[in-house]
């Protein structure tokens, strides 16, 4: 699911100047709506149909800028089988962990 997520804001960032939504995960409504093209006036189609789940059925977090990890990328993260956020920490699931012991 985080993946994935990453895959769909990539995608928005091309159609806006490179741009990710900033904020936290409230802004990734942005995603699922429909968009005008600011040059041409056309309809963009939304990212994605629906905001993506993790594996114990709730919402992703989203945080851009990042301040888990020194990147220009969002941070994203799972509360995990708990259910509760630790902020990336913990039992969560994130898209840093990785970068960290590369």
């Amino acid at each position: 699911s985080i993946h994935g997520l990453e895959q769909a804001l990539k995608l928005y960032a091309v159609e806006n100047q490179g741009e990710y939504p900033q904020g936290g995960q409230e802004v990734l409504e942005q995603l699922i709506q429909p968009r005008t093209d600011p040059q041409t006036g056309r309809q963009i189609e939304p990212v994605l149909d629906s905001l993506p789940l993790d594996a114990w059925g709730v919402p992703l977090y989203y945080e851009y800028p990042n301040s888990k990890f020194n990147i220009d990328k969002p941070a994203i993260w799972s509360s995990g089988p708990d259910k509760k956020s630790d902020d990336g920490a913990g039992d969560d699931v994130n898209n840093w962990t990785n970068l960290v012991t590369s």
